[in-house]
């Protein structure tokens, strides 16, 4: 929602704009929604993959504050973007771990989202790839 809210205000988000009211509204309901669900991974998950989501929660929580009106570049936006990527991807594979899931990493997504225009603002293009990829998890 909050990337939605976010084209709405005008950031290269990638996502379809929603009406700032009905997406605020929404916002605040996928928020309880996420903590209700948080509560599971804080009696099962594993202190790495607590650790990892919470500085996942974290960086999204800077995404909303842009959703609710907190002025930002779109060059900070989008960097925002990538890290929220590569936080969520760090606490997939430390939950996936937990599971023991041996499958192997999940592929990486194809990050290239932003139109030519808006990736010109950074010069280098939104393709980011995760600290995992060198390191594991």
């Amino acid at each position: 929602m909050s990337y939605r809210i976010a084209a709405t205000r005008g950031y290269p988000a990638g996502a379809l704009p929603v009406d700032l009211d009905e997406g605020l509204a929404g916002l605040a309901q996928a928020e309880n929604e996420r903590a209700t669900t948080w509560e599971s991974v804080l009696l099962l998950g594993s202190p790495a993959a607590v650790d990892a989501g919470r500085r996942w929660h974290e960086t999204v929580w800077k995404l909303s504050w842009v959703a609710r009106g907190t002025a930002m570049s779109h060059d900070e936006f989008i960097g925002l973007y990538h890290a929220i990527g590569a936080k969520r991807d760090e606490f997939y594979a430390h939950a996936r771990a937990d599971l023991d899931v041996r499958s192997g990493r999940l592929p990486q997504p194809d990050r290239d989202w932003l139109p030519p225009a808006d990736r010109d603002l950074t010069g280098q293009g939104p393709v980011v790839s995760s600290p995992l990829d060198q390191n594991g998890p």
